[in-house]
């Protein structure tokens, strides 16, 4: 006969510790032999979807910012966690404690400002800390791959990585106006390629311009996701306040009646 949690149970344990533990304990029921037959057959590759989901609902909580909804997809994200560290342990591996134990000794590491002799007074001469600890971490002090661990980004955060990183070593443009400088070249050399019908040029050229953008955020300290973010739901908001307010048919409408009623839209949506 299967074992079963008493659900009555669940909750009655006060202590935080506690409920971290039996979160262990019920995960490992879970993908256990008598636990639930679809976590008995998930991997660290079938739930790389889920992780990714779980990580964009957080983002999506934090943007419109719900105390119960960041929290609640917090113990989504939580769970992903001690989910991947059973199926772990399960094949006889490490388990939650084992990541943990190795994150707390990480944290410890890169705060010597802390837990060390060093000194930080301010945000920017910690993250200065942590990444020099981090340098010396990576066996990699091999230039010719230093940026290529920023390969498993989504490719606009990749960029904004890749140029923070490039200009801590010196890569830089001296000036924003130089920069935009590079975003007029990147966008006359992408006009050319439009007029020479070149679709292959067109797509390379796309992407230059793309790359100069995320330069000129990581030079203004402006997060490239979160702008762009910004700028969807600003255009989601005028595109419907204009099908609200056409009169007729939006596949109807002509190109001068299309701006016009974008107008109107951009004042109630500057």
């Amino acid at each position: 006969m299967k074992n079963k949690i008493n659900l009555c149970n669940i909750h009655h344990m006060s202590n935080k510790k506690n409920d971290l533990e039996e979160l262990y304990d019920i995960t490992e029921k879970l993908v256990g032999p008598n636990g639930c037959p679809w976590d008995q057959v998930q991997t660290h590759e079938s739930l790389k979807p889920y992780l990714i989901e779980e990580t964009y609902e957080l983002i999506d909580a934090i943007n419109e910012n719900s105390d119960e909804k960041i929290k609640e997809e917090l113990g989504d994200h939580l769970f992903q966690s001690f989910l991947h560290a059973a199926i772990r342990k399960k094949n006889g591996g490490w388990d939650i404690f084992d990541v943990a134990r190795s994150h707390l000794d990480k944290l410890i590491r890169r705060h010597p400002h802390i837990f060390g002799e060093k000194s930080a007074a301010t945000p920017q001469e910690a993250l200065s800390l942590w990444n020099e600890v981090k340098q010396k971490e990576k066996a990699s002090n091999n230039r010719e791959n230093i940026l290529k661990d920023q390969k498993y980004l989504p490719s606009l955060l990749r960029s904004y990585k890749v140029h923070s990183q490039a200009s801590k070593l010196g890569f830089e443009w001296r000036n924003l106006e130089e920069s935009v400088e590079k975003i007029e070249e990147e966008l006359e050399e992408l006009k050319e390629a439009i007029k020479e019908n070149n679709r292959e040029k067109i797509i390379d050229e796309f992407g230059d311009l793309l790359l100069s953008l995320t330069n000129f955020a990581n030079m203004e300290n402006i997060e490239p996701e979160s702008a762009l973010n910004h700028a969807i739901q600003k255009f989601c908001n005028r595109f419907e306040h204009v099908c609200q307010i056409a009169d007729k048919n939006l596949n109807e409408l002509t190109f001068t009646e299309w701006r016009e009623l974008w107008k109107k839209a951009k004042i109630i949506y500057p």
